[in-house]
């Protein structure tokens, strides 16, 4: 008769063995059908990667190359930029640079280019106005606009540009420079600098993610500081703090509350026992894509007809002397009754704010003008 004791015994006794004459055993997956899988680990490795876990995250970061280009145009600076295998950027390196070259302004302040053969483009909504599509290398470039003040001094733009460069710089994983170290590597472009507001291309190799979006900085002048600035975190970054604060006025009867998580601000609204919700959101993402999403929220079936009724219908507002958006989405004939009015609002670093209004539709029709009174009084 089989003693199972015995082998249970030995079966302990065995392991045990393993347990000492290893210098570290891990144990790992097991399961009824799988044998214990055994494997030695040097006590100095372990350490190190539990004390420098960024580090060597850093060092397995593929290098990268973007070709950037701040192009200034009255009131606004226009981004280019191409992010990629350098490997593959190279080869594309004189294409980008002639598509930047051809830049031209009509009178409503929109620019246009001539594409590079095997280029292609694709417009859209919200802080990116366009990408620039080279499909046989697979890469993507985005065009984006921000403001700034056409009143600008040299000193004002020299900064706006070292803030943004920067910006780029951290993306790859490289230091922040200061004017000095920087204008080596920039090159002007004479036909579209505009007075003291120079148009400059760059090229820069590092190791990193490229970031989000064209990776901006609002317009802020720095006094007379044209030094690196102080390494700021993404607001995309929910550990960080926010990289700038909101100010506004909130209407009478609108009720603040608590804010958490992606949330700047919120309000609770009621009336004639109605009730509705303002939130304001730093986000990214096509605005189209948002709307189908916000679609569902009324109990609206998306469809690209309806998605670009929408869209032509929205209303412009000015925010803090930039152009945004508002977008109705009706479901007043949907179950639920529930509407939304949505403000895309240019923001910073690739993000938009997002100021929605959501609740009873009679309620969110009977508080528009506070809403856009709201949305008006925004500054940061």
């Amino acid at each position: 008769m089989l003693d199972l004791s015995a082998t249970l015994q030995n079966s302990i006794t065995n392991r045990l063995g393993w347990l000492v004459c290893g210098s570290a055993i891990v144990f790992v997956g097991c399961s009824e059908d799988t044998a214990i899988r055994t494997y030695t680990v040097s006590k100095k490795d372990a350490a190190q990667r539990r004390v420098f876990p960024k580090q060597e995250q850093d060092v397995r970061l593929q290098e990268q190359q973007m070709l950037g280009a701040i192009v200034p145009n009255d009131n606004s600076a226009w981004f280019f930029k191409l992010l990629g295998d350098p490997e593959k950027v190279s080869k594309q390196q004189e294409q980008f640079r002639n598509i930047v070259d051809s830049v031209q302004f009509t009178s409503s302040g929109d620019p246009s280019w001539t594409l590079a053969e095997g280029w292609t483009e694709l417009r859209s909504r919200g802080i990116t106005y366009a990408q620039l599509i080279q499909q046989e290398e697979g890469l993507t470039a985005t065009v984006t606009q921000l403001p700034v003040p056409s009143a600008a001094d040299e000193q004002e733009w020299r900064t706006y540009v070292i803030k943004n460069i920067n910006r780029w710089r951290d993306q790859l994983k490289l230091e922040a420079q200061d004017w000095g170290s920087m204008a080596s590597e920039l090159e002007e472009v004479p036909e579209l600098s505009q007075g003291s507001a120079k148009a400059y291309f760059v090229s820069l190799i590092g190791k990193g993610s490229g970031g989000m979006g064209a990776g901006m900085a609002p317009f802020a002048a720095q006094g007379n500081s044209a030094a690196a600035p102080t390494k700021e975190k993404s607001p995309t970054d929910s550990s960080a703090a926010p990289t700038s604060s909101l100010d506004f006025a909130a209407p009478e009867g609108w009720k603040e509350i608590e804010a958490s998580g992606m949330r700047r601000a919120a309000f609770s609204v009621e009336e004639d026992g109605m009730s509705g919700e303002v939130t304001v959101i730093a986000a990214g993402g096509d605005i189209q894509a948002n709307i189908g999403i916000w679609l569902g929220q009324v109990s609206l079936e998306k469809s690209e007809t309806l998605v670009q009724s929408i869209l032509d219908s929205a209303q412009k507002v000015s925010v803090q002397g930039i152009e945004a958006h508002v977008y109705t989405l009706d479901g007043s004939t949907a179950e639920g009754s529930q509407s939304i009015l949505v403000a895309d609002v240019p923001w910073q670093s690739g993000e938009s704010l997002f100021v929605k209004l959501k609740g009873d539709s009679k309620l969110v029709e009977s508080q528009r003008e506070k809403y856009l009174e709201f949305l008006k009084s925004i500054s940061w």
